[in-house]
């Protein structure tokens, strides 16, 4: 590498260090914290959750909140399933069955009464679709 070249290098990699330490101080001036040290790893972790340090306190209605979004995430699921039952192509008129009464909300063990399955039969091929369907 030529002389040039490398003080061209140096130049953008220092300009990019000052660029980088610009916005972290912005950053930390609006009091955001980050979870990862420079090299992209967690700073720290303790199983399922960040050490307390990083987590925001929990409002006092989480659960209900969380039940209304379990709720609809739910809906949102049965509706691109539903989706599936008009878009896709199916291996078998039986797994198509199987995916309309799934969409319907109706259980595994309901499905399998109906279809003449068990409940893992029904469970594989839902999974099956579900990947195939990337859903």
């Amino acid at each position: 590498m030529s002389k040039h070249n490398l003080q061209q290098l140096q130049r953008k990699s220092s300009s990019l260090n000052a660029l980088t330490k610009k916005w972290y101080r912005k950053l930390e001036e609006t009091g955001f914290k980050d979870i990862e040290d420079q090299e992209g790893r967690l700073k720290s972790w303790t199983g399922h959750v960040l050490h307390d340090e990083f987590a925001e306190p929990l409002p006092e209605n989480h659960k209900k909140e969380s039940s209304k979004i379990h709720k609809t995430s739910q809906q949102e699921y049965y509706r691109l399933v539903g989706q599936c039952l008009f878009d896709k192509t199916f291996p078998s008129k039986d797994y198509r069955k199987t995916w309309q009464l799934h969409a319907e909300g109706l259980s595994y063990k309901e499905i399998g009464r109906l279809m003449g399955l068990s409940k893992p039969g029904v469970q594989h091929r839902i999974r099956k679709m579900r990947t195939m369907f990337k859903i």
